[in-house]
């Protein structure tokens, strides 16, 4: 049964059974001769099923003399009553969704559906903020550098720490908590005291010894030419070994009274109050009193630079020679492999 029918009452239902009825024969009787037999001629049939002819034709003038009123215009607007209920109960329906999902999210915003009732409740993705991408960049880049650094060019190979050291104006005692190993770098300012000394290796490319009383500037590299270096000398002695990579590259050390530049050679520079001397024990270097008056000195000699006087070239003096062999015995095997 539909909506339509719950609007009539059972008389009317019974006339439009027999409305229908009616239609249902006249049907059956414009049919051709061949046609099967209506209920109540067949064989077998009762005669108490064959239509009343005379209820038929009392009915049909009921309906043409309006004894019984149409009541489809009456059942129509029953439908339309009936939906337009359901239209108000959806739209109600409606408005107390809206005022418990206002209740929910006060700002008006809904960011996700609630999960289906015995659904498993999905995965909520944290949004990360920037800074904690770039703390893990940053964290992998100093783990990579700390597994991948090189040992550290400037070392300083071998010490001993008998009077005090200063470094760039630290006084660094014997036993002291800091080592002045960490101290050491290129262009540090250092002085060495009595009994000490210590000798900084540059890679591959020089090692570099520093003698008791000696005050001097470590070599740094120029920052126009990274195959230059040059360093300083005040007072005392240093000595010079070039390593295997030095082949390409040149040092100069400069003294009040001139300079000298290392060319792949042992040499050794010495200062006092009175001259600065410069004693070739290998190959070859440029000695002057200036960069525009070299001159090359070979092995075996030296070059003296008076304060007062003018340079004169002379055999190595024997207390120089000795330091330099001595220097060569201990260093040539450890640093050149030789």
């Amino acid at each position: 049964m539909n909506e339509r029918d719950e609007q009539l009452t059972p008389e009317e239902l019974a006339v439009r059974e027999r409305v229908r009825a009616l239609g249902a024969g006249a049907a059956r009787a414009g049919t051709d001769a061949d046609a099967e037999p209506e209920a109540g001629d067949r064989p077998g049939d009762s005669p108490g099923e064959r239509p009343d002819a005379a209820f038929r034709d009392s009915l049909r003038a009921d309906f043409v003399s309006g004894a019984i009123v149409n009541r489809a215009p009456l059942v129509d607007d029953a439908v339309a009553r009936s939906d337009a209920s359901l239209d108000d109960a959806r739209a109600a329906r409606a408005d107390a969704m809206d005022d418990a999902e206002a209740a929910i999210y006060p700002d008006g915003r809904r960011t996700r559906r609630s999960p289906r009732k015995g659904a498993a409740p999905k995965r909520v993705r944290t949004k990360r903020p920037l800074w904690y991408g770039v703390a893990l960049a940053v964290t992998a880049a100093l783990l990579l550098y700390v597994a991948l650094k090189p040992r550290s060019f400037i070392e300083v190979a071998d010490l001993q720490h008998v009077g005090p050291i200063v470094v760039d104006g630290i006084r660094f005692e014997t036993g002291s908590a800091i080592d002045v190993r960490s101290a050491i770098r290129p262009g540090a300012h250092v002085r060495v005291g009595e009994g000490s000394e210590f000798v900084i290796s540059f890679g591959d490319v020089l090692l570099f010894q520093a003698s008791s009383g000696a005050d001097f500037t470590v070599p740094i590299v120029s920052a126009s030419d990274p195959t230059s270096w040059f360093g300083s000398l005040e007072d005392g002695e240093v000595r010079f070994m070039t390593g295997n990579d030095f082949p390409g590259h040149t040092i100069a050390m400069s003294t009040p009274e001139g300079i000298v530049e290392v060319r792949g050679t042992m040499v050794s520079v010495y200062r006092d109050e009175g001259a600065t001397c410069i004693c070739v024990h290998e190959g070859t270097a440029m000695i002057g009193a200036s960069k525009d008056d070299m001159q090359p000195i070979a092995a075996g000699q030296r070059l003296v630079l008076p304060r007062d006087a003018a340079p004169f070239v002379d055999d190595i003096a024997p207390p120089h020679e000795k330091d330099l062999v001595d220097f060569q015995n201990e260093w040539m095997a450890k640093y050149r492999g030789q």
